[in-house]
């Protein structure tokens, strides 16, 4: 069976759903949208935990690599940490929400700036590919951790 799932996929989700609730607090007026979300914050921790608890027991993780069309080298961060790939996972989230921000704002100018729309969305496209790399990253050493416990 493919679990798309996994646990790299919902740290990713979990990552996500942070930066709304503090974009959405910061704008103000958005309490529904947050109340929400912080639901499923809760859920997708609670996944996480279980997730990680049956993979422990069992002694094996199993998980759907996202392939990409625009890749990253691999070996760029298979040397590192859970922990540092997680930060990457965080820092691409939070460039990829910032830089889409900045495309939409751009785009409601009278005159927008079409070649910084196209430099923020090189930048989107590299940074959604660095995500997905670490989401995979994390799932490929959550695997490798596991199954030599």
């Amino acid at each position: 069976m493919v679990e798309i799932e996994s646990i790299g996929f919902l740290l990713d989700r979990l990552v996500i759903a942070n930066i709304k609730i503090h974009r959405w607090a910061r704008e103000g007026g958005n309490d529904a949208k947050i109340r929400s979300t912080e639901q499923e914050c809760i859920a997708l921790k609670k996944a996480i935990d279980r997730k990680l608890a049956e993979a422990i027991m069992s002694g094996e993780y199993s998980y759907h690599v996202e392939e990409r069309t625009y890749p990253i080298t691999p070996g760029k961060i298979s040397g590192e940490s859970i922990g540092d790939i997680l930060e990457r996972l965080v820092v691409a989230n939070l460039n990829l929400s910032d830089w889409n921000h900045a495309v939409v704002e751009e785009e409601k100018k009278e005159n927008p700036d079409l070649n910084k729309i196209l430099e923020l969305d090189r930048k989107l496209r590299a940074t959604n590919e660095e995500r997905v790399a670490a989401k995979n990253a994390i799932d490929r050493k959550l695997k490798e951790i596991i199954e030599t416990l």
